[in-house]
């Protein structure tokens, strides 16, 4: 089977890719406001992901849900975590999220952050070799499947 990923931003997406089916390696990052969830394309689910840090107690958790392109909750998850910043949160989020997908047989997604900085880390072509090993992670995972 397949895995393909296409990473969006959360916001404004053009509707001309609501209804096309994800290639096999996509990314898609669109930069704008408002914040809101959009529903991917037909046959594949959509990884909304967050995370959050309190930067005095390193203290953080991440959370992710998987929806299908009707925007039905599937499965979700929440990790509690040692952390940073904002921005290791979101990726561990992200990395969850992934696992959760793969591990449920849910082999097209689109992932959705409210942090572009993420969706650029986790698609440069540089992923795999990136300082953060949750971004490696995250790469091999993709290249992988």
């Amino acid at each position: 089977m397949q895995f393909s990923f296409r990473a969006v931003r959360l916001d404004v997406i053009n509707s001309s890719l609501l209804n096309q089916p994800l290639p096999p390696i996509a990314f898609t990052s669109v930069v704008s406001e408002p914040v809101e969830w959009q529903p991917g394309p037909i046959n594949s689910c959509t990884l909304n992901s967050d995370g959050a840090v309190n930067l005095h107690t390193s203290m953080g958790s991440t959370g992710g849900l998987l929806h299908n392109h009707f925007g039905n909750w599937l499965i979700g998850s929440n990790k509690k975590a040692r952390l940073s910043s904002p921005l290791q949160a979101e990726i561990l989020g992200i990395y969850v999220g992934f696992r959760l997908a793969w591990d449920n047989d849910y082999k097209h997604v689109q992932v959705q952050s409210d942090l572009s900085e993420a969706l650029n880390l986790i698609s440069s072509p540089l992923a795999e070799s990136d300082a953060c090993a949750v971004v490696r992670a995250i790469a091999q995972l993709v290249k992988r499947h």
